[in-house]
């Protein structure tokens, strides 16, 4: 009896020095700060291991060829099972092949990890997944599909997403699922009141208006927190009305079009109240979960909203269509893109698996998973119809100036909704400096600024 206790003690000890073995190995050497998970996809071996993202996590087999994939997802079921697929059937298509993926979720460090997978000096991953909006960072550690794939590989997917996956005008990243945003609205409760979707900016107030009269409803949903989706709504009124946030010399605009966005949004609030309560305090995620709650009329939101509601609200009543308009049609889009390391041992193989990647025959099975394929053939999913056909004039976000000049838009939008700064004088006032803008608003009269009641002793 002794003895068999013993030599449990001893397997216990052996199994704390493993355990405490591979804890500094992880976090030493493995690179793991945003949760990777390092799996083999291929038929030969469908288990998954913990491990850093320098490279496989088990022997490559003979005779084969080990790419490293880098990918992130958004936590939609189905998403893993997407990109294994895509990978098992290279590997059909690519005997030789070993696709070892690193899966993770996006999240803040990602956009750090995703700057170490290219420029890792042992084992750089061969192909990323990254937003469009990173890639000025990176462009100098990724290849030019233009000079490696020729201009063809641009056939089917619409000019904005290749302009948001290119770099002073090379081509760095191939698109693989995008965003853009449209109206959902429960048709049940217009019906009721009579009521159609907005096809105007200017008619939105007076819908969201009656709406709101419904009990427990709000008319619409505003993500006036501080935020790039705040900023973003007000892009999207400015491009509907024809105007431009950066013009041709790289200044932003203070224009018209901007102004009339603001004053729209300072309408949906303080004139038609049909918006939800104390606006600026409300994220976009806020937002969507009240209308998965059926509290909301109207929201503007992305296509994963759609993928939210069929899963866990089958029975709520809601549809979508496109945004309103003004003087012309748009959404903002963003994408998600494939690109190549620079420093791939093999970048041949990586290129082939870009082209086996984005080709149109996983579109249906991406937008059962609720992503939106950014080349839109195939897989009309009546769910994203709307948001699929949006790509042909969505636009995306400027390339110059918009991370100086969403805290800005997003500023403007909670000092005018707060009642601090009138629509003009925000837009003045608010402006900052160091930004290179061009202000073609009558100038507001300066409003006097209220007297600060002196600190008494002991008092902040």
């Amino acid at each position: 009896m002794i003895r068999h206790c013993s030599r449990l003690s001893w397997l216990s000890a052996f199994a704390a020095l493993l355990g405490i073995a591979a804890f500094v190995s992880h976090e030493c050497g493995a690179r793991d700060t945003n949760g990777l998970l390092a799996q083999r996809t291929g038929a030969r071996d469908r288990g998954g291991l913990r491990g850093g993202a320098y490279g496989p996590v088990m022997p490559v087999l003979p005779g084969a060829r080990s790419l490293r994939v880098a990918l992130w997802t958004t936590g939609l079921p189905g998403e893993t099972e997407l990109y294994d697929d895509i990978a098992r059937e290279f590997e059909r298509k690519v005997p030789e092949a070993q696709v070892v993926q690193a899966k993770g979720t996006w999240g803040e460090d990602t956009q750090k990890v995703i700057f170490y997978e290219l420029t890792a000096q042992r084992g750089p991953a061969d192909i990323v997944l990254l937003r469009d909006a990173w890639l000025p960072e990176v462009a100098d550690e990724l290849l030019s599909l233009d000079a490696a794939l020729g201009t063809t590989v641009r056939k089917g997917y619409p000019e904005a997403a290749l302009a948001a996956c290119s770099v002073d005008g090379s081509l760095r990243g191939l698109p693989f699922c995008a965003r853009t945003k449209c109206l959902y609205y429960r048709p049940a409760l217009l019906r009721k009141l009579h009521l159609k979707p907005p096809r105007t900016w200017d008619e939105l107030p007076g819908v969201a208006q009656k709406l709101a009269t419904e009990p427990g409803v709000w008319g619409f949903g505003l993500p006036a927190a501080p935020s790039p989706d705040s900023a973003e709504l007000l892009l999207m009124m400015l491009w509907a009305a024809g105007g431009e946030l950066v013009d041709d010399e790289g200044r932003l605009v203070v224009g018209r079009e901007l102004l009339e966005a603001v004053k729209l949004c300072t309408d949906l609030v303080h004139v038609a109240h049909a918006t939800q309560p104390q606006a600026c305090l409300w994220t976009q995620d806020a937002l969507d979960k009240k209308f998965l709650a059926g509290q909301l009329g109207m929201l503007i939101a992305e296509p994963a909203l759609a993928r939210h509601l069929a899963m866990r609200k089958p029975k709520l009543d809601y549809a979508v269509a496109p945004l309103p308009k003004w003087r012309t049609q748009a959404t903002r889009l963003s994408v998600d893109c494939l690109a190549v390391s620079a420093r791939s041992p093999q970048p041949g193989l990586a290129l082939q698996f870009l082209r086996h990647a984005t080709q149109g025959r996983f579109a249906a099975q991406m937008c059962r998973v609720g992503l939106l394929p950014a080349k839109a053939s195939g897989g009309r999913d009546p769910a994203l119809a709307v948001f699929l056909a949006s790509l042909q004039y969505a636009r995306a976000l400027p390339a110059q100036l918009w991370p100086e000049a969403w805290p800005y838009l997003a500023n403007v939008l909670v000092a005018t909704l707060m009642g601090r700064k009138s629509p003009e004088a925000a837009l003045v006032d608010l402006l900052p400096p160091d930004i290179p803008s061009v202000v073609l608003l009558q100038q507001p009269t300066p409003e006097p600024e209220e007297e600060t009641p002196e600190s008494t002793a002991g008092e902040p």
